[in-house]
């Protein structure tokens, strides 16, 4: 059978095998039944073969190409699990037409799934090992890569997410956020007794504005321009006569490599004075508890600091924020996380009374495209195109574990749409892309 035809009929039966992550649609299959199909594939190419389960019924497959043991690692890592078939006509049933694949994750990205495969089957005898991880969960949570990498180290790796033959070496990441008020349901006649959660929203919701139109205005990545945060989801109330005890707005917030998210990485309010960067909105305190120079407008809110541990009088509210601050230089309690990353202000009225949590976070991800792995696979791909993308990857998880990693694949359209498909063609120069990439770095 043509290389071509082979490639195409194993994207086929990729694609008929429904693996539909069930954190996404309950009625999902999940990975099991897809996981055994690439278990027997790989193995009967030669490759030793481990199932990796951190989550019964959620399998990962890993298959190692063994090579002399005097080279270096290369990890090829493609997901199983698609999203739901939404609106999709016959999603699990392939269609084969004009050089394309159609199907749910014929793009997002079975076909890349099919590409590492038979990569390794083609992969002439190495001294690194090649390394091939059909990972669970990659469309929620990461369950599988993150599973992997406890098991599994390699010197370099490659995303095979879906880039248009284009070399990505950057991508954004985002973190999930819930928004929670509380008010007191009463008759809508009695506003002597109740207290409207929804109206309590308010400042976080002016303050999401605020920070948009911030980030657009500020800090820059080259290939990914500036992060950015939306309202998703908003929920509260019962009937129109009631005064609405609950509302919650959940938020997405995009972030890019350097950014220093306060507290996303760990930093907590230093002592007072110390020139520490407030991150979000990228302003340097002055000395002890102010911001620049007495008089100085605070930025975004407008908002002039009074003397150094205050912000006018003493009890007056922080804006939009609602935080009466300390002795200089605090904010509440010390070790006290800033407010829009999941904690609560430590005086009372802050964001409304809002409740905030972190839901999810996932970091950004960034390589040199002067590194041997960014090298090596620009060199096999006959230099195409360098770009970063907007979407998160498991990437970002597999440079934080220290291997340094790109992410390269096919061309195609629809991922999460209701008609998808991938051109055959690029899948196929994937193949040969990463087994050029192999012969460059495993050896």
């Amino acid at each position: 059978m043509a290389r071509a035809e082979d490639l195409a009929d194993l994207i086929c039966e990729l694609v008929r095998i429904e693996s539909v992550n069930p954190d996404l649609v309950a009625s999902g299959s999940g990975e099991g039944a897809i996981a055994r199909f690439v278990a027997s594939w790989l193995a009967d190419a030669g490759l030793d073969v481990e199932i990796v389960e951190p989550v019964p019924g959620r399998p990962s497959v890993v298959g190692v190409l063994h090579g002399s043991g005097s080279g270096k690692d290369l990890m090829l890592n493609a997901h199983m699990d698609t999203v739901g078939a939404g609106g999709m006509a016959n999603p699990f049933t392939p269609v084969v037409r004009d050089g394309r694949v159609y199907g749910r994750g014929a793009y997002d990205m079975k076909a890349s799934l099919a590409a590492i495969m038979l990569a390794a089957r083609e992969a002439p005898k190495l001294k690194g090992d090649l390394i091939i991880t059909a990972v669970a969960d990659e469309e929620v949570a990461s369950l599988g890569t993150s599973a992997v990498l406890e098991k599994y180290q390699a010197d370099y790796c490659i995303v095979t997410e879906p880039t248009e033959l284009r070399l990505c070496l950057a991508h954004k990441g985002f973190v999930w956020l819930e928004v929670e008020t509380k008010g007191v349901a009463a008759h809508g006649s009695r506003a002597d007794l109740g207290v409207d959660a929804i109206a309590l929203m308010g400042p976080a919701l002016t303050h999401i504005l605020d920070l948009e139109n911030t980030l657009k205005a500020g800090q820059r990545h080259p290939l990914l321009g500036t992060g950015s945060i939306h309202a998703s989801l908003i929920e509260g109330g019962q009937e129109l006569s009631t005064y609405p005890s609950r509302c919650v707005v959940k938020i997405e917030r995009r972030t890019i490599p350097g950014e220093k998210l306060f507290p996303i990485y760990g930093e907590v309010p230093g002592e007072a004075g110390e020139q520490q960067l407030f991150p979000i909105y990228g302003e340097v305190p002055g000395e002890a508890g102010g911001w620049g120079e007495k008089g100085e407008l605070f930025p975004i809110h407008g908002e002039v600091p009074g003397e150094a541990g205050g912000r006018g009088e003493k009890g007056e509210l922080f804006p939009i924020h609602g935080e009466v601050p300390g002795e200089a230089g605090g904010w509440g309690e010390k070790g006290e996380l800033f407010p829009i990353h999941g904690e609560v202000p430590g005086e009372a009225g802050g964001w409304g009374g809002a409740k905030v949590r972190v839901l999810l976070e996932r970091p950004p991800s960034e390589l040199s495209g002067d590194h041997p792995v960014s090298q090596a696979v620009a060199k096999a791909a006959g230099n195409p195109e360098v770009i970063g993308v907007a979407y998160w990857m498991d990437m970002a998880l597999t440079n934080a574990a220290g291997i340094p990693t790109v992410a390269f694949g096919p061309s195609g359209e629809g991922a999460h749409a209701d008609v998808e498909w991938v051109d055959l063609a690029s899948v196929e120069k994937c193949v040969d892309v990463y087994v050029k990439a192999a012969q460059l770095l495993c050896s």
